[in-house]
Formats: C-alpha cells, structure tokens, sequence
C-alpha cells in the first residue's frame, strides 16, 4: 500500500511531503526510501518516541523530521510550506474534517498533491461505538460526498479510487485470528479495551458496511 501511496503522490524526488498522522514513522520511513524528505507529525507521544528510534535505526534522520503537531492546526507552518500531503488510516479520525482539509489546502504549494488513503465506513449503530472507543469522534460517513467536500476547500482533479478488494484479503486474517478472543472479551464485556482488536474484526464482520479507498485531489 506505502508503493500505491507513493505512485499517487507522483512526486520528484527532494521534494517535501507532511505525513499527517506518522504513527510509528513506518510509512514516512517508506517515503524517504523512495527519495522523499518527509516532515512527520503525530498527536500521540509515544508514537512520536518510536518514529524516531525508526528513523534512527535506519539513518535517516537527514530524510524524516518528526514533532508533535494536531493536523487540525499545524499554524506553525507557514503557507505552502509542502509539495505533498499524505494521510494513511489517519483522516478518520479527524474531529473536523473540513478543518482538517483547509488546513492541508494552506499547507500546499499551487500545484501540491493531497492523498488520503482511508477506510471509508457507514456510520451504522456498531461502527458508531467502535470508532468513539477508538476516538474517533466523528466517523465520516459513507455517504459523504468526497468529490464536493474536497471541491469545497479548493482541490481541483479529484480522483477517488476503490482498493477494497486489495485490503480486504489483510482484514479478512485479522477477522479469522482475532474473532475467538474477541468474542471472549466481549462476552465478560471488556472488549472495548482492545480497540485494535475490536476495529479489526468488526471491520471484518461488517464489511459490506464500508470500503477502503485512496482520494487524490491537488491544489489549485
């Protein structure tokens, strides 16, 4: 998935690309593989403590730059300070996702690309009490016009493209090899403590409740 992120991101090599949401830094990392500079933020400490020991254990600290940064409000960086923006599995968390938009529009040079590479989930009843254990306060919906809330900001070429039939292959193991613990925990009722646990195998079960895609959109 980082290679089909990169092949979207379509840029040149020594360019500089915001990783909104790094989590342990693996597909910043990825990036910088590829020639990339990479300037990585997470809201999480100790996400952030583990990207660097990764980017260090690789000596590629001179390639990914990583801080503490909400993507919500990056103010700091000034106006069109990246050739990309990138989210993996990220975006779904966003309290507010229009902000979340206007703030990578502002952070894009003219021309800067955008890829959100996301799960794209109906708010039913049981994705609902999932992502609110995940913090994930606002799922976005199925029925949220990608296309218009991109437009709105200011995207032009918007691209969204269906990659459900390559993830689901992941999520249907993580389905298989966590659905008895699962189930276990759930029946004393302390499955809402293994969020990781309890957002792969109700993905799984409910798939036709959702899909995964990749939205591409470039700053006018």
């Amino acid at each position: 998935m980082e290679d089909h992120l990169y092949a979207r991101l379509d840029l040149a090599s020594g360019l500089r690309i915001l990783d909104a949401g790094a989590g342990s830094g693996y597909v910043a990392i990825h990036m910088a593989g590829k020639g990339l500079n990479v300037q990585a933020v997470d809201i999480t400490p100790l996400h952030l403590e583990d990207a660097q020991r990764n980017i260090e254990k690789r000596s590629l600290q001179d390639k990914v730059s990583v801080r503490l940064g909400d993507y919500h409000d990056l103010s700091d960086f000034p106006d069109g300070s990246f050739d990309g923006v990138y989210t993996m599995e990220t975006f779904v968390h966003a309290d507010d996702p229009a902000k979340v938009l206007r703030n990578f529009h502002r952070l894009l040079r003219p021309g800067g690309v955008l890829v959100l590479n996301e799960a794209d989930l109906t708010a039913t009843p049981t994705y609902c009490r999932m992502y609110s254990a995940c913090h994930t306060v606002r799922t976005l919906s199925r029925k949220v016009l990608w296309a218009e809330m991109l437009a709105e900001v200011g995207f032009i070429d918007i691209d969204v493209e269906d990659l459900t039939d390559e993830v689901l292959p992941l999520w249907r193991l993580f389905g298989v090899i966590g659905y008895i613990p699962y189930r276990t925990l759930q029946a004393v009722g302390l499955h809402g403590r293994f969020t990781n646990l309890m957002a792969g195998v109700e993905t799984y079960l409910h798939w036709g409740e959702g899909r995964y895609i990749s939205v591409k959109a470039v700053r006018a």
